[in-house]
C-alpha cells in the first residue's frame, strides 16, 4: 500500500533515533504523544549541489494542538558540509509541512515537542528498493478482473458487484503505477469502442483527462473545467486538516453521449450495479449525458468525483472506509448548494442549481435532496429508522441491498449532523475525526473520543436533527 509520502528524488531520508513509528489502526488512548500522519521525506532536486551530500541533521519540532508544525529548529548538522545554511533552510521548510494527530491528555489535544535525527544520503548511495516480486499483467488481471467475459476466474473470485468493488478498492492502491496505467488504458480503449461512431474528443487539465463523444466541440473543455471546479471546491473544505497524497497521474473522466453506450461500457468493466455514473478505483470516472436534468447531472458528478478525491488523495493505502462514511461524504457534497460556481458545503439546495463552469444558465428544478429527509422523517414516525449504531455497523451487502435509498439518505444526514450539529465546534471535530479514520483508526471508537459521546447517545439528537432538517 502506498504511504503518505512523496517520491524521493535525490536524498533517501531515514528517520532514526527517537523517530516514532507510522500510524496503525488502534484505539485512541487518553494520553498520547503526537502521531505522524503526513511525514514525506526531505527531497531535493537532483540538479542541486546538495544531492551529492550525505549528513545527519538533528531537529526539534513544536507541534500545536491542531497537529500542525508550529516551529522547526535545526540543532546540528554532522559532519559540517559547507552548505549547512542551505540544508538548514531545506529541512526546515519541508518539515514545516508535516502533519500529526495532536498529542492528547485528559483535557484533550495539547501542544508537544519532538526531537528527530534525519539521515540524508547522497543521490545513488542508497538505491530505492523496488517490489520483492514483479507481478505480471496477467496475474493482476486475475486478481483484479475488469471484464468477466474475458476472465473465467471472475465468477470464482467474487459473487456480487459489491464484493467486486471491495476487492478492487482494497487492492488498487498497491498496484504498481505501470500496471495501473495499463488497466486504465484498457478501460479507455473499451470506452472508445462503445462510443457510437461519432467523433471522440479529449481535453486535458491539471488533474483530468476528459474523453467524450458529445457533439459540441467545446464539451470536453467545459466538462474538464467542471471536474476541476468540483475537485477544488470539495478539497478546499478539507485541506486544512487533511493534507493530500501526491497524485498518481491524471484522472480520466469518460462521458458518453447516450445512456445506451454507457450501459454497454458499464457491463464490461466489472459489475457496477444500476449506477448512472461511477468512479472505478482502477482510476477513472464514467457518466452519460442522458440524465433527467442538469441538477441530477451536477449532483452525480460531485458525488462520484468526491469518491475519487477521497480514494486517490486522502485515504491511507491500507484503509478501507466504512460504507456509510464513504457514501455519506459523497452525498454530503453532492447535495450541497452551488453558488457563483462554488460549492457551499452543507448548504442544502433550494431548487436553483448552477453548473460549475459547464456553461449552462441557471436551472430551476425540484430539489431531489428533499426526498431523502422526508422518507427518514416518515421512518422516525413509524419507528422503522435504524439506529446510528446499526448504520455504523451496516455491511456493504446490506447497505446496497433492499433499502439503499434510506441508507444513502441516513448516511448523508449523519455526516451533516456530525459536521454541523453535534456539540461545540462540530466542523473542527469532524475534520479531526476524518484525519484519524483516513489513517486507519477504528471508526466508532474514534467518533466517541473525538466528540466525547457514546454511539448509543446519538440516536435522539440525530433524529431531532432530521426532523428539523
Amino acid at each position: 500500500m502506498y504511504p503518505r509520502r512523496a517520491l524521493v528524488l535525490a536524498f533517501a531520508a531515514a528517520l532514526v533515533l527517537a523517530a516514532p513509528g507510522a500510524p496503525v489502526a488502534q484505539e485512541l488512548p487518553t494520553r498520547r504523544a503526537p502521531v505522524p500522519l503526513h511525514v514525506p521525506p526531505v527531497t531535493v532536486s537532483p540538479y542541486s549541489e546538495l544531492s551529492t551530500i550525505s549528513c545527519r541533521v538533528s531537529v526539534g519540532l513544536e507541534v500545536d494542538a491542531a497537529g500542525r508544525v508550529a516551529r522547526v529548529e535545526v540543532r546540528q548538522i554532522e559532519p559540517a558540509t559547507g552548505h549547512d545554511d542551505e540544508i538548514r533552510e531545506l529541512v526546515a521548510s519541508q518539515l514545516a509541512r508535516w502533519r500529526f494527530a495532536p498529542a492528547t491528555d485528559e483535557s484533550g489535544p495539547r501542544p508537544a515537542s519532538l526531537a528527530w535525527t534525519i539521515e540524508l544520503r547522497a543521490l545513488g548511495s542508497s538505491p530505492h528498493k523496488g517490489p520483492e516480486r514483479e507481478e505480471t499483467e496477467e496475474e493482476w488481471t486475475v486478481r483484479i478482473p475488469l471484464d468477466p467475459d474475458d476472465n473465467p476466474a471472475f465468477g470464482e473470485l467474487v459473487e456480487s458487484s459489491v464484493e467486486w468493488r471491495i476487492v478492487t478498492a482494497r487492492r488498487m492502491r498497491s498496484v504498481p503505477d505501470t500496471m495501473r496505467s495499463r488497466l486504465v488504458e484498457r478501460a479507455l480503449r473499451a470506452a472508445r469502442e462503445k462510443m457510437g461512431g461519432g467523433q471522440v474528443r479529449t481535453f486535458e487539465t491539471e488533474r483530468f483527462l476528459v474523453l467524450t463523444d458529445l457533439e459540441d466541440p467545446a464539451a470536453p473543455r467545459k466538462l474538464a473545467t467542471n471536474f476541476e471546479a468540483i475537485y477544488a471546491s470539495v478539497y478546499a473544505d478539507l485541506e486544512d486538516a487533511l493534507p493530500a497524497y501526491a497524485a498518481r497521474g491524471k484522472l480520466p473522466a469518460i462521458v458518453f453521449a447516450t445512456r445506451q453506450e454507457f450501459v454497454r461500457f458499464r457491463e464490461n468493466q466489472g459489475p457496477a450495479g444500476r449506477a448512472e455514473g461511477f468512479y472505478s478505483p482502477v482510476g477513472y470516472l464514467a457518466f452519460h449525458a442522458q440524465v433527467p436534468d442538469p441538477a441530477t447531472a451536477l449532483s452525480l458528478q460531485i458525488h462520484e468525483t468526491t469518491h475519487a478525491l477521497v480514494d486517490r488523495h486522502l485515504v491511507s493505502g491500507a484503509v478501507e472506509l466504512p460504507v456509510w462514511l464513504s457514501e455519506g461524504l459523497a452525498e454530503y457534497y453532492g447535495q450541497s448548494e452551488v453558488r457563483r460556481g462554488r460549492l457551499v458545503p452543507g448548504k442544502r439546495r433550494k431548487g436553483r442549481v448552477f453548473a460549475l463552469g459547464i456553461g449552462h444558465d441557471a436551472w430551476v428544478v425540484e430539489n431531489q435532496s428533499a426526498i431523502g429527509p422526508r422518507e427518514l422523517r416518515r421512518r422516525i414516525r413509524d419507528g422503522s429508522l435504524p439506529t446510528v449504531g446499526t448504520l455504523l455497523a451496516t455491511s456493504r451487502e446490506t447497505f446496497y441491498g433492499d433499502d439503499p435509498g434510506v441508507h444513502y439518505a441516513m448516511s448523508w444526514l449523519l455526516v451533516h449532523f456530525l459536521k454541523h450539529g453535534l456539540g461545540e465546534d462540530p466542523d473542527a471535530k469532524f475534520r479531526r475525526f476524518l484525519l484519524y479514520v483516513f489513517e486507519g483508526f477504528p471508526v466508532q471508537r474514534t467518533l466517541e473520543q473525538v466528540y466525547g459521546v457514546s454511539i448509543a447517545s446519538l440516536d435522539e439528537p440525530f433524529r431531532e436533527y432530521v426532523r428539523k432538517f
